[in-house]
């Protein structure tokens, strides 16, 4: 088989009454092999970092790194070179994230690896107490 996130030459020929005709060639780049796992850590109410492991073969340009609050809606990506993490800030308390990572590889981008994760609960507003008595108390 082939090697995922490699560049090949195909090269055609025709043959007819024992002769060849000229070469037809081009080039052309298999898919790029999918990242490895992803570990999300540092998961604060506003942010988290990413960390994925290298695609497993092929020649790797970047990685493609983008975080939803939704499945299935296309935000912005991240191109990244020379790492394989980073941190995600201005993300809302509370929610849901789907972060989704690419190999780019010769323009073939490999399937996405997803996973998902929630931001921390924000804090609970200021605590009010009134109408202490003895056994009570309003909060």
């Amino acid at each position: 088989g082939l090697t995922a996130g490699t560049e090949y030459t195909v090269s055609v020929v025709t043959v007819s009454g024992g002769e060849d005709s000229d070469a037809r060639e081009q080039q052309q780049w298999t898919k790029a092999a999918q990242p490895g796992a992803i570990t999300i850590s540092e998961v604060t109410v506003d942010s988290m970092k990413v960390a994925w492991a290298a695609a497993p073969e092929g020649t790797i340009n970047s990685y493609n790194v983008s975080i939803s609050p939704t499945l299935n809606v296309t935000t912005p990506s991240v191109s990244i070179t020379g790492t394989r993490q980073h941190i995600f800030t201005g993300l809302t308390a509370g929610t849901l994230y789907t972060v989704s990572v690419v190999t780019v590889s010769g323009g073939e981008d490999s399937d996405a690896r997803e996973q998902q994760q929630w931001t921390k609960a924000a804090q609970p507003g200021a605590i009010t107490i009134s109408e202490v008595t003895v056994d009570s108390m309003k909060v």
